[in-house]
């Protein structure tokens, strides 16, 4: 029998540890025998980490001396096996959970048998353009399956989870291309301009942008290419939370993650801050929102993991439109259209808590395409079918 090992840092304030969890989880109910093996967050210490990591890999050296049958997943090609004996290359799958140009270097130094995942559909052509030498696949964010604990006893109204952060606001994209020369910084804001009001992709909306004023990624070079590509996604980004949290004065927003200096002049009087959260604390806010907000600027063909960790948990979820979503999922019938409530103030989220039974016949409506398309459990299937072919 084929066996997997899911490799992970055990990092408290995100949801990796599900994600991975799921995953073996998903891969054992496909016939693989897998198993989870976790080695302490470095914010933990130096020393803690390293000696997590060491037994880690005598764990893998263990497989590897039996001469099994066997794959490695682990997340974002951080991860180096360049210690280990072995007679051949290891073959290993790497979740990479952002945009591939976020963690282009580990990208581009990973070793062995290696295959590579995007999040989002467009994701392909920059994997074109920039090519590793590696396999890649397109595997978008998941969730677990469907919370069994059920309830309607939901006192937070509207939900978000993420860490804020500027630069966010228009005149800070500004001051920051203020350094470019022209052509570059028209570019750059005709790029921001694809993403935020066409629905474009960061790096392809940057190519085109560039290409409309005669200059292409390579003549620019790659550092600055990937410097300048990595700061319109992240204001995007940070410019489209800013705007989402904001802008709906008609209902009361919890936000749960850290938020950084400078990201509000001043809170809203209808957000709350709770601060940074860990897992089961984010999972446990979730069971008792009524509303998950979302932003999937840069994600236009993938989502984020909130969405359908939300949809687990019993929430409706209010997010910009994505075209991989509206694959299997409807706005108004599955999920709330975030632009709708931004450009009404918030009235088409303080209408839809309002009206009986308020937003919980969709939460409940969302549950069926989720369950049926979105787990991790699924998108085990797509690990499975690139490591054995089945």
């Amino acid at each position: 029998m084929t066996k997997a090992l899911v490799v992970l840092s055990d990092a408290r304030f995100s949801l990796l540890r599900s994600t991975c969890a799921e995953l073996a989880e998903g891969l054992a109910e496909l016939g693989v025998e897998a198993a989870l093996a976790c080695f302490p967050d470095p914010a933990d210490g130096q020393a803690a980490f390293e000696a997590g990591y060491d037994r880690v890999l005598a764990r893998i050296q263990a497989m590897v001396d039996a001469d099994d049958d066997f794959f490695l997943v682990d997340l974002n090609c951080k991860l180096s096996y360049t210690s280990l004996r072995r007679r051949r290359p290891l073959r290993r799958f790497s979740y990479v959970t952002d945009a591939p140009w976020s963690q282009f270097d580990h990208i581009h130094s990973v070793g062995d048998d290696t295959t590579i995942s995007y999040v989002d559909r467009h994701h392909a052509a920059f994997h074109q353009r920039f090519a590793s030498g590696r396999r890649t696949v397109f595997m978008p964010h998941g969730g677990p399956p469907p919370d069994p604990a059920w309830h309607d006893e939901r006192p937070i109204d509207v939900l978000f989870i993420g860490n804020l952060a500027p630069p966010c606001r228009m005149e800070q994209f500004e001051a920051a291309l203020a350094p470019l020369p022209e052509p570059l910084g028209r570019a750059a804001r005709l790029a921001l301009d694809m993403v935020l009001w066409d629905g474009g992709e960061p790096f392809t909306a940057l190519d085109g942008a560039l290409a409309a004023e005669g200059l292409t990624p390579e003549g620019l070079g790659l550092r600055p290419f990937l410097d300048l590509l990595r700061f319109l996604s992240a204001f995007a980004e940070s410019h489209a939370r800013h705007r989402l949290l904001t802008g709906l004065g008609r209902v009361r927003i919890t936000v749960a993650g850290r938020v950084a200096p400078g990201f509000f002049d001043t809170v809203p009087d209808n957000v709350h801050l709770l601060g940074m959260v860990d897992e089961a604390a984010a999972l446990a806010l979730m069971r008792r929102s009524r509303i998950l907000l979302n932003s999937v600027t840069v994600f236009p063909a993938g989502s984020h993991e909130r969405v359908w960790y939300a949809m687990a948990c019993g929430a409706a979820v209010c997010t910009e439109r994505s075209s991989f979503i509206g694959e299997t999922l409807d706005w108004g019938t599955h999920l709330l259209d975030a632009a709708d409530a931004i450009a009404s103030g918030g009235d088409t989220l303080a209408e839809a808590l309002a009206a009986p039974p308020g937003v919980l016949e969709m939460a409940r409506a969302a549950r069926i395409p989720y369950s049926a398309n979105h787990t991790w459990r699924r998108r085990a299937g797509i690990i499975r079918r690139a490591m054995t072919g089945g």
